[in-house]
């Protein structure tokens, strides 16, 4: 999830340069970089939760 903070700064920061050089890029990198953030945070969370509820190995 740090990750997906920094990521989210760093895409910010690329945008607000870019937007006065090529909107239409600016647009494509914030595009892009919410995916990132977005499937960071899906992708942790769902880590947290399997790891929460992970089922003990069967015994034989």
């Amino acid at each position: 999830m740090l990750v997906s903070a920094g990521l989210g700064v760093i895409v910010y920061a690329t945008c607000y340069t870019a937007v006065y050089l090529y909107p239409w890029m600016s647009l494509s990198i914030f595009t892009v970089g919410v995916f990132l953030a977005l499937s960071a945070i899906v992708a942790g969370t769902a880590a947290i939760f399997l790891e929460k509820y992970k089922q003990p190995p069967l015994s034989k």
